[in-house]
């Protein structure tokens, strides 16, 4: 087919504008025409260019597949039909598409162009890093200037405002502990602190943190659900499994990891209603309130009732003069030896002593009190 040189005011996307910068001259801004589009009336000044493109790159339908996407159209040779090829305009690379769009990128890093970081980064010693290479507007100004360590921080588009980040200079001396590094203030030097990890806890500023490990945190559920207090006496990471369970006063049980089992002696309360009374208290059943009881001393015998004095009394006739115990098997009773008297106490009371009397049989009424026996007689004219 005839292929013919065609002149077109082609698409914008083969066309760049250019200006001088100076404030002081307006409206000179030029519009220059990109390869492989020409200018033969040269740069538009203030207006659009008058670009030439040559063989199917004429065909606004074919070169609108490139220029749509922001590149431009070359056909290299007008002779040979469809090899046609859309290339990445400068300051992009990339490969270009042979009758199709090409595959450009722009890393605004390494790149002259009006969004390009140029000496911004590398002015300020930090490192410049383009993320996002894409070459139309989404990705243009998405280059970072990104602080050089120790140092942290970054910015888009712009020279970062740098911090020290001690936790990068220090922060070995925290995990050789199994701490972490916090830096609260990278605007501070010297503030740097070691944090403890759970379940411990504590902090401390510049070095290594002294962490408590209170296991009461997590288990004293199981002392308060039983009225019991719950206390770790060595709160450190290296001794655990050792809380306990204590009880209340004036109980001094306890128990490791477990609810105690709270024995109360109970006489440690009340034991001076006892003595008062010149008892002995003591507490029959330390698991169960009101179990403690007053005896009574030796040799008076008692009635016992729970939580009071014990009513004391002393059958002298059980009990020898002087308070020696009743005589053994051998030993014949005073009263009795005596020729089968009887041994009577009228007063029992634990302040009346000497007053039991042996008393004779009958029919003689005779009787003797305390600590002898009687001298029977009976008149049997009576």
């Amino acid at each position: 087919r005839r292929l013919r040189l065609l002149r077109a005011l082609v698409p914008r996307a083969h066309r760049r504008c250019r200006d001088d910068g100076v404030a002081e001259m307006l409206g000179n801004w030029e519009c220059h025409c990109l390869p492989p589009a020409t200018q033969p009336g040269g740069p538009g000044v203030a207006a659009a260019a008058e670009c030439v493109l040559t063989g199917e790159c004429a065909d606004r339908t074919i070169s609108e597949v490139c220029t749509s996407v922001g590149q431009t159209c070359r056909d290299p040779d007008a002779a040979v039909a469809g090899d046609w090829l859309c290339e990445c305009v400068a300051p992009s690379m990339g490969a270009s598409g042979m009758a199709a769009a090409g595959t450009c990128m722009l890393d605004e890093c390494g790149t002259d162009c009006p969004t390009c970081a140029g000496t911004t980064c590398t002015a300020a010693e930090q490192e410049c890093v383009d993320a996002n290479q894409d070459y139309l507007a989404a990705g243009l100004r998405t280059w970072e200037c990104r602080c050089v360590a120790p140092l942290s921080g970054w910015a888009t588009a712009a020279a970062a405002g740098c911090r020290e980040d001690e936790c990068g200079m220090y922060g070995s001396t925290c995990t050789a502990q199994d701490q972490d590094c916090e830096d609260p203030d990278s605007t501070v030097a010297g503030d740097w602190e070691c944090v403890c990890r759970a379940p411990g806890a504590g902090r401390a500023t510049a070095a290594a943190a002294m962490c408590v490990v209170d296991e009461c945190v997590g288990n004293a559920g199981v002392c308060t659900s039983a009225g019991q207090t719950c206390v770790d006496p060595h709160r450190t990471a290296s001794s655990l499994g050792d809380w306990e369970c204590r009880c209340a006063a004036p109980s001094t049980a306890s128990a490791v990891a477990a609810a105690a089992a709270c024995d109360v002696d109970e006489c440690t309360l009340y034991g001076a209603v006892c003595t008062a009374a010149g008892q002995t208290c003591v507490d029959e059943e330390p698991s169960a309130d009101g179990g403690w009881v007053c005896v009574c001393a030796a040799p008076l015998e008692d009635v016992r009732e729970a939580g009071a004095a014990a009513a004391c009394t002393l059958d002298e006739c059980v009990v020898a003069a002087e308070g020696s115990a009743v005589p053994a098997a051998g030993m014949p009773n005073v009263c009795v030896s005596a020729g089968g008297q009887t041994c009577t106490d009228p007063a029992t009371g634990a302040g009346s002593r000497g007053d039991w009397e042996c008393r004779c049989a009958p029919p003689s009424t005779d009787a003797a009190v305390g600590a002898a026996a009687a001298q029977c007689t009976y008149d049997e004219c009576s």
